[in-house]
């Protein structure tokens, strides 16, 4: 198994066509199914995105891109979160405020 320091990513030797890669909770598998030996992309729940589809040529290249695509969406889901902690902090703000009562001028 190998590891990567900058992304949760765990690669496990599953056998001889196929290997596993853990990732926070979810699975990608990674299989050389064809005669040609080309390695292709499944997801544990789901279906990989478009430009994850396709024929890999080495387990290098195939690791190599699940890794951007992990990393990737890692960032995305780490800026989403930061902007819903702003949004409930803004809005925590907003209904904390005193609410503004005018008075009637006579």
């Amino acid at each position: 198994m190998a590891t990567d320091d900058n992304v949760e990513f765990l690669v496990e030797n599953t056998g001889e066509n196929e290997r596993t890669v853990h990732n926070t909770g979810s699975k990608i598998y990674l299989r050389r199914t064809d005669p040609y030996g080309f390695w292709y992309i499944s997801f544990e729940r789901g279906s990989p995105p478009e430009h994850l589809q396709g024929a890999y040529t080495t387990l290098d290249h195939v690791t190599a891109v699940v890794r951007n695509y992990v990393e990737e969406n890692r960032i995305k889901a780490e800026a989403s979160d930061r902007e819903r902690v702003r949004t409930a902090k803004r809005n925590y703000k907003e209904s904390s405020k005193e609410p503004v009562v005018e008075q009637p001028s006579d």
